[in-house]
């Protein structure tokens, strides 16, 4: 299985089953603690945001990586010395590993968002 495909394979089960999973834990934020402010604090956090930057930076790379599998690769120049023909595979690499750290940091922040003693520290 080329890495390209496990990949996009971790982008899906993030953005089907992950993702929406946790959605519902931070509209429940809201009921918890009767305050709108909280759920505005968690949606200014660092990590709900690179979370979502990175969701959005997986979607547009697997696109990109679509885009080079039906054959639509640009011709190199011949007189160029570095050229990597497989840039969206390595590509998508990088973007997958920074979505599931985003992931994991995202989780623990709705894990702290439960936890009021957390709040005051974090």
């Amino acid at each position: 299985m080329p890495i390209s495909d496990a990949c996009i394979y971790f982008i899906i089960s993030i953005l089907g089953l992950a993702y929406p999973v946790s959605l519902p834990a931070i509209t429940r934020l809201d009921e918890k603690y009767k305050s709108i402010l909280i759920v505005q604090r968690f949606r200014r956090s660092r990590e709900f945001l690179f979370f979502q930057g990175m969701l959005i930076a997986a979607i547009v790379t697997v696109a990109v990586q679509v885009v080079w599998i039906i054959n639509w690769k640009p011709v190199p120049p011949e007189k160029m010395l570095f050229y990597y023909h497989d840039w969206a595979e390595i590509l998508l690499a990088i973007v997958t590993a920074f979505l599931i750290i985003a992931f994991f940091l995202f989780t623990r922040r709705i894990i702290q968002f439960y936890i009021p003693s957390s709040l005051v520290s974090g």
